[in-house]
C-alpha cells in the first residue's frame, strides 16, 4: 500500500516542436511523453500537464501562454496565431490527481514560419544613375538587405541588358553578406540597362531603391572592345583559397561565355550542403565565398566536403577542407 504520494518525474522526452526548428504553421500542435510517475496508482491517464510558452524565453508574470490540460493529455493546439517570425521557449510540469508536481521539464525552442514573406527594402550605393565609366570595370555596391523569415539566407542578384526594355536578360550572383559586384564591361558594349534584386530561398524578391524595377543605365567611354583579357578562353573551376579553411572560404571559377550556373556544396554521402550560385552569369573570371554554413544559415561540422560546378555542359568537382 502506498501510503505516502510521490511527485511524477519532470517530463524528459518527446517534445515536438524543438530543438529550434522552423514550424511553417502559425498554430503548431505542442507535445510531449508522458511523465513517469513512482506511485501505482497515478497512471498516465491521471496526470495533468502545465504548458508555458513565450517569444521571450523569460516565463514571467506576462507568459505567451499558460494553460492545464485534462488527465492523460499530452498535447495543446494554440487557439490563437502565435507571432510569426518569433522564436518560442516552452516547457511542461505534471502533476498528479492529489495535486503533487514534477519539477519542470528542459526549455524546448521553436520558430514560426508560416508567412513567406520577400527580403527588406535596401538601396543602391554605387554606381548612380547614368554612370559614365572611364574604366572597363565597374563595382555595384548596396546597402545590406533583410529576410524576416528565420534561417533565409540571401542572394543579390544583378540583371542587366543591353536594350532597356530588358528583352534579353543577363544575370550575375553573389550571396550575402556580399554588398558588392564586380562587373566587368561585356565585350562590345558601350552601355547597359540594369537593375539590383534580393532572393530568398523561395524566390521571393525584392529589387533595390529608390528606382526598383525601373532600369539604370550605365555607359562607358568608348562603344568598340576588340577583346577583353578579363573573358577566359575555356571553363574553369579552381580549387578554394584557403584551404584548409575558417572560417569562409573563396572559390574562383572561369566562364568563357554567358551561360547558366549551379554551383554546390555536398558533403561526402552525397547530400547537399549549401547552394552558392544558382543563375545566369555573363562571361568572365568570377568568385565566390563560402562561409561553413548550410542553406538553413548553420555552421556545419568540420571535415571534408565536395564543391561542383554546373555550367552549361561543363561540370568539374573540387574537394575542401573545413576546420572549426
Amino acid at each position: 500500500m502506498n501510503k505516502t504520494n510521490t511527485a511524477p518525474q519532470a517530463v524528459a522526452t518527446g517534445f515536438t516542436p524543438a530543438g529550434d526548428v522552423e514550424v511553417r504553421t502559425a498554430r503548431p500542435t505542442i507535445s510531449w511523453q508522458a511523465a513517469d510517475d513512482p506511485d501505482p496508482s497515478d497512471g498516465a491517464e491521471v496526470l495533468r500537464y502545465r504548458l508555458q510558452a513565450d517569444d521571450d524565453g523569460e516565463f514571467n508574470n506576462d507568459v505567451g501562454i499558460t494553460v492545464q490540460t485534462n488527465p492523460g493529455v499530452t498535447f495543446y493546439p494554440p487557439t490563437q496565431d502565435l507571432r510569426e517570425n518569433a522564436r518560442y521557449s516552452w516547457r511542461v510540469q505534471a502533476s498528479d490527481d492529489e495535486g503533487a508536481v514534477s519539477p519542470w521539464s528542459g526549455v524546448q525552442t521553436f520558430w514560426v514560419n508560416a508567412l513567406r514573406e520577400p527580403p527588406a527594402a535596401f538601396a543602391i550605393m554605387a554606381p548612380p544613375p547614368d554612370y559614365l565609366s572611364p574604366s572597363d570595370t565597374v563595382m555595384f555596391a548596396w546597402q545590406a538587405s533583410a529576410d524576416p523569415d528565420p534561417f533565409d539566407s540571401l542572394r543579390y542578384v544583378l540583371e542587366w541588358s543591353l536594350k532597356r526594355t530588358f528583352s534579353s536578360v543577363y544575370r550575375a550572383a553573389i550571396s550575402a553578406p556580399a554588398t558588392q559586384l564586380r562587373f566587368i564591361r561585356p565585350a562590345g558594349a558601350g552601355e547597359i540597362f540594369w537593375r539590383l534584386k534580393a532572393v530568398d530561398p523561395d524566390s521571393l524578391a525584392t529589387y533595390a531603391g529608390p528606382t526598383g524595377q525601373e532600369p539604370r543605365r550605365l555607359r562607358w567611354q568608348g562603344t568598340e572592345v576588340a577583346s577583353s583579357p578579363s573573358i577566359p578562353s575555356q571553363f574553369s573551376l579552381g580549387q578554394n583559397y584557403p584551404n584548409p579553411f575558417n572560417p569562409e572560404t573563396t572559390i574562383a571559377f572561369g566562364l568563357p561565355r554567358p551561360v547558366h550556373v549551379l554551383l554546390q556544396i555536398y558533403n561526402l554521402l552525397g547530400q547537399k550542403v549549401r547552394t552558392l550560385v544558382d543563375e545566369d552569369m555573363t562571361a568572365g573570371y568570377a568568385s565566390v565565398k563560402w562561409d561553413g554554413k548550410d542553406d538553413r544559415t548553420q555552421v556545419v561540422p568540420s571535415g571534408v566536403y565536395v564543391y561542383r560546378i554546373q555550367a552549361g555542359d561543363f561540370s568539374a568537382t573540387r574537394k575542401l577542407v573545413l576546420m572549426q
